[in-house]
């Protein structure tokens, strides 16, 4: 009666047995790891070529807005839900948490001439 309480009213499905736990948390990790380093591949490959910070901090959001859509692809297809939609929203979302990133960042250096 739970079960069915739970998949009707609120949508959750029993987790399948046959799935491995250790490899989904393996390939998240992965996942988290290779996404989360690459808007610090811009400055990695373009700090030997030049000392521009404005280019290498558009390079990166150029490389992040990139890595978000093909995550927003894999989540679309995965999911089975709209590629258009799943793309917004992953977008919306990382560029939301970059901004709130950014501002943190500003407001230490700025305001409470924090510099690391």
């Amino acid at each position: 009666l739970v079960d069915q309480k739970m998949t009707m009213e609120q949508g959750l499905v029993n987790p399948d047995p046959s799935e491995s736990l250790w490899k989904n948390g393996f390939v998240t990790f992965i996942s988290f790891i290779g996404f989360g380093c690459t808007p610090l591949l811009a400055y990695v490959v373009l700090n030997p070529f030049t000392e521009n910070n404005r280019l290498k901090f558009g390079a990166a959001c150029i490389v992040t807005a990139v890595a978000l859509i093909v995550l927003g692809l894999a989540k679309a297809k995965i999911s089975g839900r709209k590629y258009t939609s799943s793309i917004s929203m992953v977008l919306l979302n990382g560029a939301l948490a970059a901004g709130v990133a950014y501002l943190i960042g500003w407001l230490l250096t700025n305001v409470l001439h924090i510099n690391a």
